[in-house]
């Protein structure tokens, strides 16, 4: 029994260690004829906050990594933030030398922040841009305010940031490793034969 409960300790000690949250915020202006549940917020600033693991790291081709969040939020013009339902991710393209807001099913969403060959290893202080854009309008971005649709493309000063650390991110793996552990432990304790003389 203890080398079992030593076991699962030990891996899952080793799992959380290589996991390393990170969390992204991008700030900026929204473009022209940006709609929240068909209601006018272009012009409106905005904050996105994204956490991931950067240990799940994706090279979907040579010189492009992302990094799927695991969660992110919106705030327009200081109102409560927002679930950002539609999956999203941090992009860096190497060969452009550019990080970014994006989704698998959109697209880019908001970017390009100057960044030569970042691979979410390492903290980053804020960058600003003087010309952040919306490429790939119309897009639309499904949030639990309602759909957040752009309708141009447009250009803004914006701001990235990365801290590596920030938030404890949720890792099912360890988790549900930890609850098998404690529940192996407790069967095996539960069912340990007496020792007293009858």
């Amino acid at each position: 029994m203890k080398a079992i409960a030593t076991f699962l300790l030990a891996t899952l000690i080793s799992t959380m260690a290589s996991a390393v949250p990170i969390t992204f915020v991008y700030t900026g202006t929204l473009s022209t004829q940006t709609t929240l549940n068909g209601v006018d917020v272009g012009n409106q600033p905005f904050v996105v906050t994204a956490t991931a693991d950067n240990a799940n790291v994706a090279s979907p081709e040579s010189g492009f990594l992302i990094l799927m969040h695991d969660t992110a939020t919106i705030s327009i013009n200081n109102a409560a933030a927002l679930t950002i339902l539609t999956p999203t991710e941090t992009f860096s393209n190497f060969r452009t030398d550019g990080v970014g807001l994006g989704s698998s099913d959109l697209g880019d969403i908001f970017g390009y922040f100057r960044l030569a060959d970042y691979d979410f290893s390492t903290d980053v202080a804020q960058i600003v841009a003087s010309n952040a854009r919306f490429p790939n309008a119309p897009l639309t971005v499904s949030t639990s305010g309602g759909d957040l649709a752009f309708s141009l493309a447009g250009n803004a000063p914006g701001t990235f940031q990365a801290t590596i650390g920030a938030t404890a991110v949720p890792l099912p793996g360890p988790i549900l490793l930890l609850l098998s552990g404690l529940g192996v432990i407790a069967a095996l304790t539960r069912h340990r034969p007496s020792t007293r003389p009858r």
